[in-house]
């Protein structure tokens, strides 16, 4: 079985600065939600980029992991930022993030 555990929650939504979250286990993962004004988030652990996450989606939608990133052994910073481009069809460039899992297996 997979254990999760809740490192942030309730981040908000936002389109510049970045959220963080002190993570550990085998594998971290973004709860966030996509939406018709959902803008893509640029995702790094330890000050390097891993990830370019689209939150677009045609209708809202509730919070679901987005991406999980696979982590080395001990203690690692995640961090979401808003990169303020979009899907051309999204209406915004919004990032709604919901929290950061840490996952072990």
């Amino acid at each position: 079985p997979v254990r999760a555990t809740v490192a942030v929650q309730q981040v908000g939504y936002f389109t510049d600065g970045n959220a963080t979250a002190t993570v550990r286990g085998d594998q971290a993962g973004l709860v966030a939600r996509r939406g018709p004004d959902g803008g893509r988030a640029a995702l790094a652990l330890d000050g390097q980029a891993v990830a370019l996450v689209d939150l677009f989606a045609p209708e809202p939608g509730a919070p679901e992991v987005v991406h999980v990133v696979d982590l080395p052994d001990g203690e690692h910073t995640l961090s979401v930022e808003p990169t303020g481009t979009s899907d051309p069809s999204s209406t915004g460039v919004a990032v709604a993030v919901e929290g950061f899992v840490s996952l072990e297996r």
